[in-house]
């Protein structure tokens, strides 16, 4: 998806194109070669093998990918390009970061808020604990490894993502050599040796790039079985750095992907303050929710997604008190490689100030 548009941030911006594409732009073909229909109420099945062993790539195959990525980043452009799906090795540095993420994904919420240009953290608005959410829930092996039930009575639940999560962060400690195992839980991991069969960490990343210059990257939170189709598998580490920036012409702007964005990540942050100036969001297959756009009077919520149905640009009117969300036409759409390639035409000066 492409947004083309004139007169953003009165007569001083610089933002002029927007570009746009969805999840798993970069993974390694025949791991995931194809968006399936998830359903996440349904057990997941154990997939065939793939040749690519997982749809992650290396770390250098990423950096090689972000400098020809900077070689199309134009000046006056916002490019979004996708996300990389990519394998870190498991290291003390690497697992002591993963670490630190995971502990994050079962934190209290904290909100953001935006200070001489930097995005901080207020926490004393801190909120009740509110884990990422994560439909490896879904897959009955992993529950019963995991929480040790065979089946999943509290899958998705709050309780089993945080369960969940700890259980890998006891794993990495572990490995780390942090912490000591009791009896039962070394007893268990002896019994279940493919959980030491998680030899990587997972990671689904976005880079945001203005004016030619790289100034932001945005983790994915929540984990919608992102190596479902893989015939190994890591660990799934969710990002930590925040969604929102204001780098970007100083407009406002939010991020999420994919499963972020139907669990409200963004709602959730920001509370009852509904104030982006954009709201840009690459997905798979997730449709839009409305209740979860957080734009101001105005603003644009920008959806790139695999599924052409789900790829829209939405505007925030105002009718009364009650806020709606104008669907935009395209003003040319084409088609480039058998995928939808969609031009739309914004006026960012309609935002409200």
């Amino acid at each position: 998806m492409k947004a083309l548009f004139r007169g953003v941030s009165g007569s001083g911006g610089q933002l002029r194109t927007i570009f746009v594409a969805p999840e798993f732009l970069f993974t390694f073909p025949g791991a995931r070669d194809k968006v399936k229909t998830y359903d996440p109420t349904q057990p997941q099945t154990k997939p065939p093998g793939s040749l690519a062993g997982s749809a992650a790539i290396d770390k250098d195959t990423r950096n090689k990918i972000l400098a020809d990525l900077q070689v199309i980043a134009y000046d006056n452009m916002l490019l979004i390009p996708g996300t990389i799906v990519f394998k870190e090795e498991l290291t003390r540095d690497t697992m002591k970061k993963a670490i630190g993420n995971l502990e994050r994904a079962i934190a209290p919420v904290t909100k953001e808020f935006t200070k001489g240009g930097a995005v901080r953290i207020d926490y004393s608005r801190a909120t009740k604990p509110n884990p990422y959410g994560s439909f490896e829930l879904n897959d009955p092996d992993i529950t019963e490894k995991y929480l040790g039930v065979p089946e999943k009575p509290t899958s998705g639940t709050a309780d089993a993502g945080k369960a969940l999560y700890e259980a890998q962060i006891k794993e990495l400690k572990w490995r780390y050599n942090l912490v000591e195992l009791n009896p039962q839980e070394r007893y268990q991991l002896d019994k279940q040796p493919e959980l030491l069969d998680r030899t990587f960490l997972i990671k689904n990343r976005t880079y945001v790039f203005f004016n030619r210059k790289r100034i932001f990257s945005f983790g994915k939170k929540c984990n919608m079985g992102d190596f479902f189709d893989d015939a190994e598998r890591g660990i799934f580490v969710p990002g930590k750095k925040g969604a929102i920036t204001s780098e970007i012409d100083n407009l406002k702007v939010g991020f999420e992907i994919c499963l972020d964005h139907s669990k409200g990540v963004l709602r959730d942050l920001m509370g009852s303050k509904k104030d982006l100036d954009l709201q840009i969001i690459c997905s798979a297959e997730v449709p839009n929710t409305a209740l979860n756009f957080v734009v101001k009077e105005g603003g644009f919520t920008l959806h790139a997604s695999s599924k052409k149905e789900h790829t829209a640009v939405y505007q925030c009117k105002l009718k009364g008190v009650r806020r709606e969300f104008v669907k935009i036409d395209p003003v040319v759409e084409d088609e480039v490689g058998g995928d939808s390639l969609r031009f739309y035409e914004l006026d960012l000066d309609q935002i409200k100030k």
